[in-house]
């Protein structure tokens, strides 16, 4: 397995989120074991805690990674410390005025997180030239797969999207 050795600050901000996306993963992994092991000693005793850490660790390591990446190190101590709370808060009114699982707030919790983070980065880093090749590509894409759609992609999109709408309404009732 190869260890890169490019240094974050020199990626493009595309390239950079990436990059601290990886790291964060591997920061709630190492999160998901540092609280789960806490838990299987005995020192906390509520089990949803591993998920609010895992949780934490996750957003703590995306947003000092990308304060590091653009200097910025009072918006990522702030943000760190926020992203940090965040999924104890929620998770715990979940679980106060909630019966269902913890499973949505959780999946809820990261991608709107990650979005957010995501935006944040792209507007402190601005517009950069690998954006209009990007933009270009994508409209591309769509106009080449717009072409391409038949009837049959369609009703096949059509079931499938009530498929997962009946499913949700079935695991929310």
């Amino acid at each position: 397995m190869a260890i890169s050795t490019t240094k974050l600050r020199s990626l493009r901000p595309s390239e950079a989120f990436n990059d601290a996306l990886g790291r964060a993963f591997a920061g709630a992994a190492i999160g998901f074991l540092v609280v789960g092991s806490l838990h299987a000693a005995g020192a906390i005793s509520r089990s949803f805690l591993i998920v609010c850490g895992m949780e934490s660790a996750f957003f703590c390591v995306l947003t000092m990674s990308l304060a590091y990446y653009h200097k910025r190190w009072k918006l990522g101590i702030l943000a760190a410390i926020f992203s940090a709370l965040v999924p104890y808060l929620v998770n715990l009114l979940w679980i106060r005025f909630s019966v269902h699982s913890l499973i949505y707030p959780t999946v809820a919790l990261v991608l709107f997180g990650g979005v957010i983070v995501e935006m944040a980065h792209r507007k402190i880093s601005g517009p950069s030239a690998d954006d209009d090749v990007e933009e270009k590509a994508i409209r591309n894409f769509i106009e080449e797969m717009d072409s391409n759609f038949t009837w049959i992609d369609r009703v096949t999109w059509l079931c499938f999207t009530v498929g997962v709408v009946l499913l949700l309404v079935l695991l929310l009732r």
